[in-house]
C-alpha cells in the first residue's frame, strides 16, 4: 500500500509494480500519467495561455513572428533544404507563439498565410528549394474509371444511356470520332477583306 509519507520515485514504482501484476498489459506512459480531470483541480491561470495573450493584433504578431525568422533566418532556410515543409515550420512557429502566450489560437490561424508568404519569399530570394505542404496534397481530378463507377451508382440512368451510345457506336463501325470538315473561314480584317 501507499505511504503517506513517500518520495515520488517510489510511489510511482509502486504504481508501475501495481500495473505489472495486475494482469493487464503493461503500459508505462499510462502508468505514471496524471489521471484524468487532473486540470479540473489545479489553479487557474497557471500557464502562460490561461493569461490574456501579449498581442491581440493580427498585424502586430505577424511582425513579432517576422522579427524572430529574421533572427534564426539561416537556420530556417537550412529547414527548409532539408525537406522541413513551411506548414511545418509555421505551424511550429506559431504553435509555441500560442503556448508562450503571445497570441490566442485565433490569432495563430489567422497569420499563418502571411507567414508562408514570407519563407516563401525568403526561400525564393536564396534559391532554396521548398516544400509548400508536409505531404503532397492530392489533386481534385478524377479519372473516367472512377467517374463511371459513380455514375453507375448515383445515376444509372445517364450512366446506361452513356453505355447504349458508346455500344451503339461500335457496332456502327464508328469507334473512332469522325473529324469534322474545316471550314474555310474568311478574314477577320478589313485590309485583307479587301484583297478577295
Amino acid at each position: 500500500m501507499f505511504r503517506p509519507q513517500q518520495n515520488r520515485q517510489e510511489a510511482q514504482q509502486q504504481v508501475v509494480e501495481f500495473a505489472r501484476n495486475s494482469g493487464n498489459q503493461f503500459d508505462p506512459i499510462l502508468a505514471g500519467s496524471a489521471p484524468p480531470g487532473i486540470g479540473m483541480t489545479q489553479d487557474k491561470g497557471k500557464w502562460q495561455w490561461e493569461q490574456p495573450p501579449l498581442i491581440s493584433d493580427p498585424d502586430q504578431a505577424v511582425d513579432s513572428v517576422i522579427e524572430q525568422f529574421e533572427l534564426a533566418k539561416e537556420n530556417i532556410i537550412k529547414l527548409m533544404v532539408a525537406g522541413i515543409s513551411i506548414e511545418e515550420i509555421v505551424s511550429t512557429t506559431v504553435f509555441n507563439g500560442f503556448m508562450e502566450g503571445k497570441f490566442n489560437p485565433d490569432i495563430a490561424e489567422l497569420i499563418k498565410p502571411a507567414l508562408s508568404l514570407y519563407l516563401m519569399k525568403l526561400a525564393d530570394d536564396v534559391d532554396a528549394p521548398f516544400k509548400l505542404y508536409a505531404e503532397d496534397q492530392p489533386t481534385n481530378e478524377i479519372d473516367d474509371e472512377e467517374l463511371f463507377q459513380v455514375m453507375q451508382q448515383r445515376n444509372p440512368e445517364m450512366f446506361n444511356k452513356m453505355l447504349e451510345n458508346a455500344n451503339k457506336t461500335i457496332r456502327m463501325g464508328k469507334d473512332r470520332p469522325q473529324q469534322q470538315p474545316q471550314i474555310q473561314q474568311a478574314p477577320q480584317n478589313f485590309l485583307q477583306m479587301g484583297d478577295s
